[in-house]
């Protein structure tokens, strides 16, 4: 179908024709270029839910740990520490 939208060209390798040849599987029927199109999408739509993941184990870790030094370093630690510094 006629478009204005930019165009790509893809150079089939053996691992995207492994990935279009899924995909012809889990899309019977479609022309290879709507093939290759609902790859990126799908696999654009899987990188975000690892990020998210990612980023929800990150915030998890922060959350847990939070806290855990309290007390163990005396209020004025640093300054003690930073006496023995030149100025």
């Amino acid at each position: 179908m006629p478009t204005t939208l930019p165009r790509i060209q893809v150079t089939i390798t053996d691992d995207v024709g492994h990935a279009l040849d899924m995909a012809e599987k889990a899309w019977p029927g479609r022309p290879r270029s709507e093939l290759a199109a609902h790859l990126m999408v799908r696999g654009s739509k899987t990188l975000q839910e690892v990020t998210d993941e990612k980023r929800r184990s990150r915030r998890q870790a922060i959350e847990e740990s939070r806290g855990i030094l309290n007390g163990v370093y005396p209020v004025d630690y640093l300054d003690k520490l930073r006496e023995d510094w030149p100025a």
